[in-house]
């Protein structure tokens, strides 16, 4: 009886994501706890299987839709190569939440030390804390220019020349690599998904923002306060490519660490944190950094190059 139960619980809940928008708050919260739907309903179909092979049957179908709704986010791809001839400009790219409560700057200086990036962007870094942080970065001889966000606690970092174009709702920026200007949008979403925090609509004027610019290189990191299940990323699908899904570990949770606020875990549960990037971008490789650097998110880095076609020849006399 108690199996019937389960079967229909499930059942429902693919029924219901079917059927109800994506917006709706409970169907939101879901996604944050879908991989602890998606480990009980395969433990479920095993047991079924082995157990009551006739009800594993009916259970199929449900156990199918859920495994290709859960991983079919993290499903890797590979970008084709342009068939015109290129050169590459390789550019590198990390994207961290440093956690506003964290007070081991030193910490986090020496992770970006250790891994040097054209362009970081970093969440979380409140104005109270802002000097002590920019002195652990001369501490460690870290040569980079940046742009801050006194109300929204965002950080952009570059060895490379660096020109702010906006900081509120979220931190814009111009990086001059080489011969290429790339247009640079660090964020920290809104962490609730009621509509009363607008959490959509701050992704909607994003969006809107990103498609407007006129620069030929886009950039996109930060905290996005959502899992790949819910319905914000695919809103940039036609503009930007996720790194995440190309090359290593497409799946990389990013939160939480065993010093996280609220839910300390030694495995992280959520992936929240994103780069992505536009097409005449060339993703080579991802990752999630092991290091956190005590803070309850980790780091995540991309590797790229841009594509750019060869210079024409000229003729000399």
């Amino acid at each position: 009886m108690l199996t019937r139960w389960l079967i229909v619980l499930v059942y429902l809940i693919v029924l219901l994501e079917l059927l109800l928008d994506d917006r709706l708050v409970g169907i939101r919260y879901l996604h944050f706890a879908y991989l602890a739907f998606y480990l009980t309903t395969t433990a479920l179909f095993v047991y079924l299987v082995i157990h009551q092979q006739q009800k594993g049957l009916w259970f199929l179908p449900a156990f199918l839709w859920v495994s290709f709704h859960y991983l079919q986010p993290f499903i890797s791809s590979k970008l084709a190569a342009d068939k015109q001839d290129t050169y590459d400009v390789p550019v590198s790219i990390l994207s961290f939440s440093v956690n506003s409560r964290n007070r081991q700057y030193q910490q986090v200086a020496h992770l970006l030390k250790q891994y040097p990036a054209d362009i970081v962007c970093l969440q979380e870094i409140p104005f109270s804390r802002y000097h002590l942080f920019i002195e652990q970065l001369q501490a460690a001889k870290l040569n980079y220019q940046h742009i801050y966000s006194k109300k929204k606690s965002l950080m952009i970092l570059s060895p490379h020349p660096i020109t702010p174009k906006k900081t509120i709702p979220f931190l814009q920026a111009t990086i001059d690599i080489g011969n290429n200007k790339i247009r640079v949008w660090n964020i920290h979403s809104p962490k609730s998904l009621t509509r009363k925090h607008f959490q959509r609509f701050y992704f909607e004027k994003l969006k809107q923002d990103i498609e407007s610019d006129q620069s030929p290189l886009k950039l996109l990191c930060g905290d996005f306060n959502s899992t790949p299940h819910n319905d914000i990323l695919p809103m940039f699908s036609g503009i930007l490519q996720r790194a995440h899904l190309y090359k290593t570990q497409p799946i990389a949770f990013t939160y939480p660490t065993p010093e996280a606020d609220h839910i300390p875990s030694p495995i992280p549960l959520l992936k929240i944190d994103y780069i992505l990037l536009n097409k005449p971008f060339h993703i080579d490789r991802y990752a999630r950094l092991a290091q956190y650097a005590h803070s309850d998110h980790y780091p995540v880095m991309a590797h790229a190059t841009i594509r750019s076609a060869l210079p024409t020849p000229v003729n000399k006399p």
